[in-house]
């Protein structure tokens, strides 16, 4: 079934969720809107709006965070589950797969979640942690940058791939991409957890301040 098409991350543009369940982050400031939007025409022909992706990408990762931050682990971050509103707001849902932190699946050999967007660790039916989530991030910019994923082919072979390899860094096929947000997409994306940036990192490298109208549940 293919997913729906949305705003900055192309897999929607005006839907809005209905769900309780949902986490959400505030729209960014009008100071921030008004900053001058960059227009990067992509390897796929489509064009991207590298303000609106800045702004949409931090409000997911402070999102995420504070999920974290409530010992909760997503597990099934892709972009049909990152829905952008009209007015730009980013809304985090599909909660079927969470568990606590502390939860133990390793020798458990069940990959849970979605193949294009989980961690290496993930798909290989070992312990995860937040490192997990803020790899499915990593993809979700990935994909957003490029208009591909970071490995493509069957379930089977991408969950094989991305234990053993590295994706291609966008910037080799697209040198006028931003060179911080393809950077945080590579580090995001490592094989090893303990070698992605964390979540402060991540916000601190978005420009994003969890405690200014930061992310809430509802």
């Amino acid at each position: 079934m293919s997913e729906p098409k949305m705003g900055a991350f192309e897999v929607a543009d005006s839907l809005e969720s209905t769900r309780t369940d949902v986490v959400e982050a505030r729209t960014p400031s009008a100071g921030a809107r008004r900053r001058r939007s960059v227009q990067i025409q992509k390897s796929d022909g489509r064009t991207l709006n590298v303000a609106r992706l800045r702004a949409a990408i931090g409000q997911l990762a402070r999102a995420v965070e504070v999920l974290h931050s409530r010992g909760l682990l997503h597990l099934d971050i892709k972009p049909s589950n990152v829905l952008v509103g009209p007015a730009g707001r980013v809304v985090l849902l599909d909660f079927g797969l969470v568990r606590p932190t502390s939860s133990d699946m390793s020798g458990t050999r069940l990959s849970l979640g979605t193949p294009a967007y989980m961690a290496p660790e993930q798909a290989a039916g070992a312990q995860v942690g937040p490192a997990a989530d803020w790899y499915a991030v990593g993809a979700v910019l990935y994909r957003a940058l490029t208009g591909m994923l970071p490995f493509v082919g069957a379930a089977a072979d991408v969950m094989i791939a991305k234990q053993l390899y590295a994706p291609v860094n966008p910037r080799v096929s697209s040198p006028q991409l931003p060179e911080d947000l393809c950077a945080l997409a590579m580090d995001l994306l490592s094989l090893d957890p303990d070698e992605r940036p964390t979540g402060p990192q991540v916000l601190a490298r978005l420009g994003v301040d969890l405690a200014d109208d930061g992310a809430r549940e509802s």
